[in-house]
């Protein structure tokens, strides 16, 4: 077989036969409803796979969107087969991961440590031949995702990158915490593609959809390990006409598509995460908004030309990772921890250059569960609608109606042993099965702090003795007064100072008012109060704190990531710090001063602009908890030790209505 002209060094093809893939029979006569094994041969090896087949690919009456070609909206809700997609391990290779169709033949991955082969139909064979084949592991370059250090001068335009290799773009927002036991979540993907990746698929719309489903399939195979359910919520191909105009930039262009979803798929295309596909080759592989997950902007765009379909979702998984907040496993913030997973010679998915490994590293597990954590995102929390005949029973992992536990195929909490595999009923004995308050089957003791103060404005909580979960976070009130007379914002105490010494370092200090006069009011990407849409905001004077952050005392020039150029500015002997931004105007970027910040006596900085604190409703005052605690986010007081809630009026031992009781 000849590879594809389009295909990079990293998707040339090194190894193929033609195999002829053998079904077994089970030992007893026949396998479980819904697996099933084969023998498959490569490389002068006989490999068995054991399969399992997989659910919940997508939701429930999916629609399917296109256009006539009068330009008219069209809805269907066709048929789509879904029972023929399969996960499942290779025997005698712990940590394999296999992601098969069986729809047309059997195509897809089957992955062995660094030894990845992908299967598919030999076409018109009657004989049931396969072709197996193996890629090339991509070069030892390390195409990281920033601007060189030889290219510090220059400021690309968006997207434009400056050593011409393919990298991802993101826009940082989050950090990261331990992983813990936690229940399934369900992450609803909505996908549009362009027309010419439907002309790659020969414009068929069957080919399409099956598409669609093996990208779920093979983005399950990835994300199980964190709990996380990947549904197809709905897809929408643009058979005739594209509907956004694409750009040789992915930056443009997803600026055009964020336009464009905001006024024509906002309400009735239902997503957690919105993804565009694009069947044009790019130097970038894809683009997406950093820990953006449940918002109206948690979108991407990726190129998918269709030559090397698993790399391909490779850096699709790799682009939600971004938007649920997963930093680059070579980025600076992780560079004192040990990014691994179990093919690390061809790169977990969050390395900067996406690695085609088919697996997260320890470090993106550590992140995925600090957002569960710490965010309690609610749009991963509600269950889509699934087939009933899929969804409801034991062993799928999702705990429903008659069940007091379902591990699901949690090796972890199998090997925990509370939980009966064969009835979802608790063993004799066991109160719970898995929650950061559940310990060997049983319920931690009320007060075994389960979440710690992350800051000052954080607040703790507690078990309760009779819950194997850990209370919802909750941290002080906005507005409450933090570190040197500034103000909680969102459960973080933010400051010009603390901001220059998280980009450049401890000795870093807050620039002096004449450095924001002289840089934020004039108007363009390296000084600004915002963007109004068709250029940046000259800030008035009141707002000049707001713009983009100034910074002094810098000891090193730090090397920054995904799309952001260190600026100096000299103004009377002195030299003031900052970061241009030259991507999306429109997006939240870290050399931008954070909402939340001082900017004045009793005043913050919200969207670029320095309003009084009174706009935060703070109505905590020393009477509402007669000064013996603080208000909490949901407006209750968190009573210091020796008082009790609800108002802190009595002796207690502390704590809220919310936090769970202190030990």
């Amino acid at each position: 077989a000849e590879p594809d002209p389009r295909s990079t060094e990293a998707s040339r093809i090194i190894y193929s036969e033609v195999t002829v893939p053998r079904r077994l029979e089970a030992k007893d006569g026949a396998f479980p409803e819904g697996r099933r094994s084969y023998l498959i041969g490569a490389e002068g090896n006989l490999h068995i796979i054991h399969l399992r087949q997989a659910k919940n690919l997508m939701a429930r009456d999916i629609p399917v969107f296109k256009y006539s070609e009068e330009g008219d909206l069209i809805t269907e809700f066709p048929y789509i087969q879904d029972d023929c997609y399969y996960e499942g391990i290779v025997e005698g290779f712990p940590g394999s991961v296999v992601s098969l169709s069986t729809c047309f033949g059997m195509s897809g991955v089957l992955q062995m440590g660094d030894l990845r082969y992908e299967i598919e139909p030999l076409k018109n064979s009657t004989t049931f031949q396969h072709l197996i084949f193996r890629r090339a592991l991509e070069g030892s370059s390390r195409q990281l995702c920033q601007v060189p250090g030889e290219h510090k001068d220059h400021l690309p335009m968006d997207g434009e990158l400056a050593n011409g290799s393919r990298k991802i773009h993101t826009i940082e927002e989050v950090g990261g915490l331990k992983p813990v036991s936690m229940p399934a979540r369900y992450l609803e993907l909505a996908l549009i593609t362009n027309k010419e990746l439907f002309k790659i698929k020969r414009k068929n719309e069957t080919l399409m959809l099956h598409m669609f489903i093996s990208i779920s399939n093979i983005l399950n195979t990835v994300y199980k390990r964190m709990r996380l359910h990947i549904v197809i919520s709905a897809v929408e191909m643009w058979t005739g006409s594209d509907q956004v105009a694409t750009s040789r930039s992915l930056a443009r262009t997803l600026r055009s598509f964020s336009t464009w979803s905001q006024k024509e798929a906002a309400g009735r295309i239902n997503y957690d995460n919105l993804q565009f596909l694009l069947g044009q080759n790019y130097k970038e592989r894809g683009f997406a908004w950093k820990g953006t997950m449940c918002k109206p902007n948690s979108m991407g765009v990726v190129s998918f030309p269709g030559n090397d379909t698993v790399n391909e979702v490779m850096t699709l998984a790799h682009q939600i990772g971004h938007s649920l907040g997963f930093t680059h496993d070579d980025s600076k913030e992780l560079k004192n921890k040990y990014c691994s997973c179990n093919c690390t010679q061809r790169g977990c998915i969050m390395r900067s250059s996406p690695g085609t490994c088919l697996a997260f590293s320890n470090c993106s597990s550590d992140q995925y569960y600090n957002e569960v954590r710490r965010r309690n995102q609610p749009c991963l929390l509600n269950i889509p609608p699934l087939k009933p005949v899929l969804l409801e029973h034991c062993g799928n992992g999702i705990l429903e109606k008659g069940e007091e536990c379902d591990c699901g195929s949690d090796e972890e909490c199998l090997h925990e042993g509370c939980c009966s595999p064969s009835n979802c009923m608790l063993v004799p004995g066991a109160s719970c099965y898995r929650g950061e308050c559940c310990h060997h089957c049983q319920f931690h003791p009320a007060g075994k702090i389960c979440r710690g103060e992350a800051n000052i404005c954080d607040l703790p909580e507690y078990c309760n003795g009779s819950s194997a979960l850990c209370p919802l976070d909750a941290f002080k009130q906005d507005g409450t007064i933090c570190g040197d007379n500034d103000h909680c914002y969102e459960g973080n105490c933010h400051s010009h100072e603390a901001q220059c010494k998280a980009l450049f370092g401890k000795a870093a200090q807050r620039a002096p008012l004449s450095c924001f006069l002289e840089v934020n009011v004039q108007g363009d990407r390296c000084g600004n109060c915002g963007w109004n849409g068709t250029h940046f905001t000259k800030c008035l004077e009141e707002n000049v704190l707001c713009g983009r952050v100034q910074c002094v005392n810098i000891k090193r020039v730090p090397v920054r990531e995904d799309g952001e150029t260190v600026v100096q500015t000299a103004i009377d002997n002195m030299l003031c710090w900052g970061l241009d931004f030259h991507l999306d105007p429109d997006t939240p970027d870290e050399g931008a001063v954070k909402d939340g910040t001082s900017c004045g006596r009793n005043k913050i900085c919200i969207n670029r602009a320095c309003v009084g604190a009174a706009f935060l409703n703070n109505d905590c005052g020393d009477t509402k908890c007669y000064g013996r605690g603080v208000c909490n986010n949901n407006d209750n007081c968190h009573c210091d030790f020796g008082w009790a809630p609800p108002d802190c009026q009595l002796e207690g031992i502390g704590g809220s209505i919310d936090s769970g009781p202190p030990p």
